[in-house]
């Protein structure tokens, strides 16, 4: 009854007559939270530093954000992104930048609203004033593109931020197989280690594991 009711539990026993094992059943038996619920609770466990801190690119705001596509590949990608926000978002610290929020302001004003109601609650990190000089080193030895300048910057914002993860659908210049071990060769290099540069779908890889 104190789960369903989300009442608090004193459990006053002698040793040994299962305090500890029942306790431990509890968070099995608990309501669902509702995102709201999870919101909250994602920013006392970010207070605490619990939370590992993931950098949230542009594709994937736009991906969520977008009405489907008729075009198959990019509506699987729009899925993953969908489903990275709602099951995965809550377990960690999520950050963006200025970058990701003047790059969500471009283009339909329908679709910019929408992108901007996703990014509305998500931190914006600071711009550090080593922000260019890493992105430059990114352009010159990672083989990103001086006209890709931008992607070189979200790099760059995710590791001096102290990002765990860089979590993107930009394969072109990010999470790209011929790119992205010279990245991680700068980043360690400059002492801006370790970043891991992943996409929703690797994310989501383990949330039916053992389901047929």
């Amino acid at each position: 009854m104190a789960a369903a009711g989300g009442h608090n539990l004193l459990l006053i026993r002698p040793p040994g007559e299962g305090k500890s094992l029942l306790a431990s059943a509890m968070p099995g038996i608990l309501p669902r939270l509702n995102d709201a619920e999870k919101v909250q609770l994602t920013r006392i466990y970010s207070a605490s530093g619990a939370l590992e801190l993931v950098y949230v690119e542009t594709s994937v705001i736009s991906h969520a954000a977008a009405r489907l596509s008729r075009v198959s590949r990019v509506a699987v990608l729009q899925h993953e992104a969908r489903q990275w926000w709602k099951e995965c978002r809550p377990n960690y610290r999520v950050v963006t930048s200025q970058f990701v929020v003047d790059e969500a302001s471009l283009g339909d004003p329908d679709a910019v609203a929408r992108r901007l109601k996703m990014l509305a609650d998500v931190e914006i990190m600071p711009i550090s004033e080593l922000l260019h000089g890493v992105a430059e080193q990114l352009i010159r030895s990672a083989s990103i593109p001086q006209a890709a300048r931008i992607d070189a910057l979200h790099v760059a914002s995710a590791a001096i931020g102290g990002g765990n993860y860089l979590v993107t659908q930009n394969f072109a210049h990010i999470a790209n197989a011929v790119t992205i071990r010279t990245i991680y060769g700068v980043l360690d290099r400059l002492g801006l280690g370790p970043l891991l540069i992943c996409t929703p779908a690797e994310f989501l890889g383990g949330l039916d594991d053992g389901q047929e």
